[in-house]
This record gives C-alpha cells, structure tokens and sequence, in this order.
C-alpha cells in the first residue's frame, strides 16, 4: 500500500515536472552526489482516518466473463464459482432471460438452450464472487522534498510540484488517492551542497482485505442415526 501511493505520487510529479529528469524524482535520498534540481516522496507516518477496524466497504467483487460464440458451443466455463444468483447474462448485446441457460454453480459452468452466433466476445456473464470485502481508512503523512541549487530553483520546484498534484487530482481520486497541503518548511541536508523544501501531505486511503467466506454447495437433510 505504502508503495502504492509513494509510486503514485511519483508518477504524478514525473508527468507534470517537464524540467526534472524522471530519474530524478524517486523515493531515494539526496545525497552528495545527487544531481540537480531533485525531488524526494517519502512516507513518515499514518494513523487511522476513522473508528473501528474492518468496517465494510464498497466490493469490488464483480465479474464479468466474456466468451466467443462459435455458433455451435452451448456451454461456458466461468473463470470463478459464481455466487448464487448470476447476475446475468448477455448474448449478441441482449440479454438473457434466466430461461434462456441454466447456471451449474458447482461446476461453474452456464449452459445456453441454443448455441450463440459465430462473433468475438458476444457472450457475457456477470456474476459476484464469495468474498467479504473489508477495509481500514489510514490517514498517510507523505513528503515531498525537493532540492535546488539555489533559492529560485528550489521554490519553484516546490511551486511546481504542489500544482502537479493539484493538477492530477482527478487522476489520484480514482485510484483512491485523497491529498490534503498540510504545510511546508525550508530545510537544509549538512552533506550537500543544495537548499531544500519540505512540502507535506495527508493522503487518505483505504486497507483492503477481501475474506473467502466459502460457499454452500449443498444441504443434506437427513434423520438422525439412532445410537
């Protein structure tokens, strides 16, 4: 996850930071022999952003399979056991009645009463998978350093660098990247020869863990043995 999100901010700062050289906005730390201007993400710390562990969140736990109809094969295999009931079916961009297949959810198989037309990924089945999906909110402290050879370099690298993670905002979102500026200092590195500044951010997200709850496959009702 930390990686994740330093890889993220990274990538942000690379595609917006047109006059830093990609390999020089990295995870690592500056050093004497770093070449200039220089950017650093880095992760100092976390806590939870909310109360409770393992609350539920949004499942990310449907699945869509989609086949090639020969005209002639009736029966598909699905790539995971479906969870009773599949959601549906589509064939040639209609769906399906559930009285057009049949579903063996042992098998994970579903067969169609008539064989679909010859056409490349004309079959879909969407179904839900047996997982319970739970997750931590975290809220994350990342900073970005970055290093110039002098006063002007270096503030503008900073400037730079807080408007490409405005900029790529939308982008970070959908990926469930949330940042919030929570302040910046000058600081300086004893062992080089170069001024720094410290811009910090909360990035809030969330720890994702996704349980196999099993499933039912069948019931057996019988009467008790008599001892």
């Amino acid at each position: 996850m930390f990686a994740k999100i330093e890889e993220a901010i990274i990538k942000a700062l690379q595609d917006n930071l047109k006059d830093v050289k990609k390999g020089s906005i990295s995870g690592s730390k500056v050093t004497p022999k770093t070449g200039l201007p220089y950017v650093q993400v880095t992760n100092s710390g976390f806590k939870p952003a909310d109360s409770g562990i393992g609350r539920p969140v949004v499942p990310d736990d449907k699945v869509q399979d989609v086949f090639d109809g020969d005209g002639e094969e009736k029966v598909f295999t699905l790539s995971e056991k479906p969870v009773r009931p599949l959601l549906g079916v589509e064939v040639d961009g209609m769906k399906a009645s559930a009285r057009a297949y049949t579903v063996d959810y042992r098998e994970a198989t579903v067969a169609l009463g008539r064989p679909p037309k010859k056409g490349e990924g004309n079959v879909k089945v969407t179904y839900l998978k047996p997982y319970v999906t739970l997750g931590q909110r975290l809220s994350l402290v990342y900073e970005v350093k970055v290093w110039g050879k002098d006063e002007a370099q270096r503030d503008s690298l900073a400037e730079g660098a807080m408007m490409a993670l405005l900029k790529e905002e939308e982008t970070l979102n959908k990926q469930g990247l949330f940042l919030k500026l929570l302040d910046g200092a000058n600081m300086e590195e004893p062992s080089v020869e170069a001024l720094g500044k410290r811009v910090l951010y909360e990035v809030e997200a969330d720890l994702v863990v996704k349980i196999d709850v099993g499933r039912m496959e069948e019931i057996d009702v019988r009467k008790p043995e008599k001892i």
